[in-house]
């Protein structure tokens, strides 16, 4: 199924008042299939050139299909990722940022994902690594969007 739906926001250097009209297209798989989920992961010192080579055409045919994404919270591949997507007019409730407890206890951090519109998810304890974080991606997606 899909359906247009369109936001409001206030930019933060907007005047008081002031909003944004956004829309988007959304595709709404049975949210119990993993298979409609996306990891996306990768090196973390990642330049443009690579993210358009191993990626782009990848998540682009996730997003035509109306999967959702997970990511990780740490620069390169993580936030190129995170980048286009958003910037490809997907409904941000599609994409879910998972943090390992040390990194979601970060008041900043998770603020700065949450201000996106994405979802945030908190994996394991204070003992939990990212490793655990990792882990826990690949348990809760269908798929690596290296593996299409």
């Amino acid at each position: 199924m899909t359906t247009t739906q369109a936001v409001l926001s206030q930019p933060e250097s907007a005047p008081s008042g002031a909003t944004r009209r956004h829309s988007f297209e959304t595709s709404t798989p049975d949210p119990l299939d993993k298979s409609a989920v996306a990891f996306i992961s990768g090196p973390l010192d990642a330049t443009d050139a690579y993210f358009e080579s191993h990626y782009r055409r990848r998540i682009d045919a996730a997003i035509a299909s109306g999967h959702s994404f997970v990511v990780g919270p740490v620069m390169g591949i993580d936030t190129l990722a995170l980048e286009y997507v958003l910037s490809r007019i997907v409904d941000p409730q599609r994409v879910t940022v998972y943090m390992a407890f040390f990194e979601y206890a970060n008041p900043q951090l998770k603020r700065h994902f949450e201000n996106m519109g994405v979802q945030t998810k908190c994996v394991g304890d204070v003992t939990a690594t990212t490793r655990d974080r990792d882990a826990k991606m690949t348990e809760d997606s269908g798929y690596d969007i290296l593996s299409e």
